[in-house]
């Protein structure tokens, strides 16, 4: 027996399916009214917020951020100091290139010394002291293969010749 307050319950026109639900009855919505020849159509609903006053841009205008209000943006992140690669490329090839290594090698201990004093002063902006300490590191090397090198020739030289 069916309630006759249940919702589910059906009648003659709409019976209950076996699932015991039964789909909703009503009618369906009226067709939208049609305009008439010539007239312009209606617009179409509104959306979320209010509508666009004529004349003026859809979206509102986009300004840069003033430094009075710009608190967080700007974050430039730390670059690797140009003098730390150059010491560390010196500095290997002072010990690779024979003919110019004491000159190199005086440039990778420079140019390592000089980018480990700037990076030790600017560290939020520069980066790269291990670069820096490792070109330092090779060009002494160099300069010191170099000044090895040459001792060993000058004493074969001298004492070939007594």
């Amino acid at each position: 027996m069916t309630d006759p307050g249940d919702s589910r319950a059906g009648d003659a026109h709409h019976p209950v399916p076996p699932g015991g639900w039964a789909p909703p009855t009503g009618r369906q919505p009226p067709p939208p009214p049609s305009t008439p020849a010539g007239a312009a159509p209606p617009p179409p609903p509104a959306g979320y917020g209010q509508p666009i006053a004529p004349g003026y841009p859809a979206t509102p205008p986009v300004y840069p951020a003033t430094t009075a209000y710009a608190y967080g943006y700007g974050y430039v992140a730390p670059r690797t100091d140009g003098l730390a690669v150059a010491s560390l490329v010196c500095g290997i090839a002072s010990i690779v290139v024979c003919g110019l290594g004491v000159v190199l090698g005086v440039l990778g201990l420079v140019f390592g010394l000089v980018s480990m004093n700037r990076i030790r002063r600017e560290p939020t902006r520069l980066t790269g002291r291990g670069l820096a300490l490792a070109g330092a590191i090779c060009g002494g090397v160099g300069l010191a293969g170099w000044a090895i090198y040459w001792v060993v020739v000058v004493v074969s030289l001298a004492s070939g010749s007594s």
